[in-house]
């Protein structure tokens, strides 16, 4: 019996297969919110991908408010990959004042020093291509 909802929202949606058949104890939904992605100003093209990468994924598809539906879970426990995305932190925070919220980090892809603003792709990529494509984001030897 699942006691933990997880949220898998548009950016995260390499989370839906292999966490959640890893995890029993979650309860996996997607919110199809259309104001969300009234705001998100995807193209067609973008959500016709991503209903078609949600059919794919062991969870359930609810259409709807996000914070109604997230409100009207029997579950007080929500857990949420996280994402630097705006609307998301601010939808995030509001989510947090109606229900206990844990976050999922994904692991870096590329290990770098934070001091150092990049103006240019390229100029990040001379610096991310060390260490993107290792197993375990060491520079290696």
């Amino acid at each position: 019996m699942a006691d933990k909802l997880l949220w898998v929202h548009d950016k995260a949606l390499r989370f839906g297969s292999d966490f959640c058949e890893a995890n029993e104890s979650f309860k996996a939904i997607h919110i199809w919110d259309d104001e969300y992605y009234r705001t998100q100003r995807y193209s067609l093209k973008r959500l016709v991908f991503i209903y078609e990468t949600l059919l794919e994924l062991p969870l359930e598809i609810i259409h709807g408010n996000t914070l109604d539906i997230l409100s009207k879970e029997n579950l007080d426990h929500i857990v949420i990959p996280y994402s630097g995305d705006q609307a998301l932190k601010n939808l995030f925070s509001k989510i947090e004042k109606i229900k206990t919220v844990q976050y999922l980090f994904e692991t870096s892809f590329v290990h770098l020093d934070r001091t150092f603003e990049f103006k240019r792709f390229f100029k990040y990529w001379n610096q991310a291509k060390k260490t993107a494509f290792l197993s375990n984001g060491d520079r290696g030897a």
